[in-house]
């Protein structure tokens, strides 16, 4: 099981057993009950070091639109390139002041600073491509991982987009028809995600060594991808599929090592989503899918599975 163009960041509070009364569970990004613009659900992809959170929301009649939420101001609406837009939030840097994600209709990267009015990235050539997607931002927002989509045949490349330079298309692996760049580092040097062929391959660009593929932690032939990267790109972290078909959450050290993650009791799958900025701590999530089940997850530096649930208990959160 592989979350194909699926962004998501899991920002973890790991709580003593002397400090659990600073726990517990915000609902944010759905307006007050009774408010007309109620949405039915909404999405939270993004947090900043002063807990600034980004996401999306569906709203009736209206359609998907991001918002911004803070403990002190609550949720602020973010709006797309036009009235009739759609817009999902996917990033924010650590200092809050650049978002980045996707505009749709027309179909566009964008970018939003200091809280003003939203910006398109646009795309490169328009007679190669026709739309853009941004997925992650460097922490001073003047780099941006995503997507361009292809006039040809409708395929995406992995992209990169930088201030001085606009687009860049980063390729695919030697015979893969499509790729994707989920994630980027905090300098804006290092991109990852993967590239699609007969198989998801996990990969990994720089501007020297270009578009490279890392090794299958199972040392087999199977499904891999990375979906978030540690900002200082010690560490990325995602999903490779084990001789059985299921996904294990996967790290891939920048030294050249891989790591399988363990699992907690009665998971038989699970996936990596999130990775703070040293790698130390992995957010993620363990599934059952013989019944559908699934948990939040983490895991710490020496390699210990949580299951979020059981240990938000055990600090006695209900």
């Amino acid at each position: 099981m592989l979350l194909r163009n699926s962004f998501v960041f899991i920002g973890l509070a790991l709580a003593s057993s002397t400090a659990t009364a600073d726990i517990g569970f915000t609902r944010i990004g759905v307006p007050p009950v009774g408010d007309p613009q109620t949405p039915p659900f909404s999405d939270a992809y993004g947090v900043s070091d002063n807990g600034t959170v980004v996401g999306s929301h569906f709203i009736p009649g209206t359609g998907f639109r991001s918002f911004s939420w803070t403990a002190a101001g609550g949720r602020q609406q973010i709006n797309g390139l036009t009235p009739s837009s759609g817009i999902f939030a996917r990033s924010i840097t650590p200092d809050s002041r650049v978002i980045v994600g996707e505009n749709t209709g027309p179909g566009v990267a964008c970018r939003q600073i200091d809280g003003g009015a939203i910006q398109s990235l646009g795309f490169s050539d328009p007679d190669i491509y026709d739309q853009s997607s941004a997925s992650d931002v460097s922490n001073d927002g003047a780099a941006v991982s995503g997507l361009l989509s292809r006039v040809e045949d409708g395929t995406f490349r992995a992209a990169r987009w930088t201030e001085g330079s606009g687009w860049q298309d980063l390729g695919t692996l030697d015979g893969d028809y499509e790729s994707s760049a989920n994630t980027i580092s905090g300098d804006g040097s290092v991109v990852a995600g993967y590239s699609a062929g007969t198989y998801f391959t996990a990969v990994r660009w720089t501007q020297a060594s270009g578009l490279q593929a890392l090794p299958n932690p199972f040392g087999i032939t199977s499904n891999t991808a990375v979906i978030a990267i540690a900002a200082d790109a010690s560490s990325s972290v995602g999903q490779a599929a084990d001789a059985n078909g299921f996904s294990q959450a996967a790290v891939w050290k920048s030294n050249g090592t891989t790591q399988i993650l363990s699992l907690a009791d009665g998971f038989d799958s699970a996936a990596a989503f999130g990775v703070s900025g040293n790698g130390s701590i992995i957010g993620g999530s363990f599934f059952n899918d013989s019944v559908g089940q699934d948990t939040a997850a983490f895991w710490t530096a020496d390699g210990t599975a949580y299951n979020l649930q059981v240990f938000l208990t055990g600090q006695g959160i209900d």
